[in-house]
């Protein structure tokens, strides 16, 4: 999604060390836009595919990192996300490493999800948002699906929606005309803080853990 519509392409960045990289989404307007921002980047397009993360086109033990950027907190259910973390564990190879970030619903402003579904009802969100895991559940799904967590915590100290503060970021930046730049680099840094704090779940917008698939025994 990122590589399709925003300027968050950090698997361009990634392809550009020489690696052998594989860009997956569900949706193929979503694939076709990606493939369309690669080679404006100068960066091979031939392996962004269209696929279901929870039937993946790979073969077992095949990928050495897989990055996981706020995908699978789209599913309707939470078993959703366990059959996908399965079939990441499946293609990966023993060793290789996983980096996943998924809402965090500890967050002090993660809604219910009755509200979370009429805000979709209304048109208020521009995609599916789906259940998440706690970071109990996550850890305990991780460790009995054949991973070693290594790092776990809580990123990005904003407030729910994401669309509001985004909105308020950009406002502020259109109405100062660059005087707010400094004051919001600076707030936002501030915020950022709050992960080395034994709160950092309560104000952390996502989970981010990085996992080791365990060797087979």
């Amino acid at each position: 999604f990122a590589e399709a519509f925003g300027p968050e392409q950090f698997l361009f960045d990634i392809a550009q060390a020489n690696s052998n990289i594989v860009g997956i989404d569900v949706s193929n307007e979503i694939v076709i836009r990606a493939k369309r921002s690669a080679t404006g980047y100068g960066v091979d397009a031939g392996k962004y595919l269209c696929c279901d993360v929870k039937q993946l086109p790979l073969q077992d033990n095949s990928i050495d990192l897989i990055i996981s950027d706020s995908t699978l907190d789209h599913f309707p259910s939470e078993t959703d996300i366990v059959t996908a973390l399965k079939e990441l564990g499946r293609v990966l190879r023993a060793g290789g490493t996983l980096i996943l970030t998924i809402d965090n619903k500890s967050h002090l402003t993660y809604p219910p999800y009755f509200i979370i579904r009429l805000w979709m009802r209304l048109g208020l969100a521009p995609y599916f948002i789906g259940k998440t895991l706690s970071t109990t559940e996550l850890r305990h799904t991780l460790d009995q699906i054949g991973f070693s967590v290594e790092e776990i915590t809580a990123i990005f100290h904003y407030p729910h929606p994401d669309g509001l503060v985004r909105w308020l970021e950009r406002s502020l930046r259109k109405l100062g005309r660059g005087k707010f730049n400094n004051a919001i680099r600076k707030s936002l840094a501030w915020l950022d803080r709050l992960e080395g704090k034994r709160t950092k779940y309560l104000t952390g917008r996502y989970i981010a853990v990085k996992a080791v698939k365990k060797e087979a025994s």
